[in-house]
């Protein structure tokens, strides 16, 4: 969960780590970029990647 109590908020990256080999956070001034990756491996019609996840932004106390 990423938290930002200056705004009030919270953002919650829910996702299945067994379909997830790596998870980057990217904090700059003003952004965020979350990043899932998938193990490494070969790409086709009869072998896609899928990585199923979904947010939920809330509401916290400020500071």
């Amino acid at each position: 969960m990423l938290v930002d109590r200056c705004a009030g908020l919270a953002l919650v990256n829910r996702f299945d780590v067994r379909q997830v080999n790596k998870c980057l956070i990217h904090w700059g001034s003003g952004t965020v970029n979350l990043e899932l990756w998938s193990e490494e491996r070969p790409v086709s019609k009869e072998t896609p990647l899928a990585i199923r996840h979904e947010y939920e932004v809330k509401q916290v106390s400020k500071l």
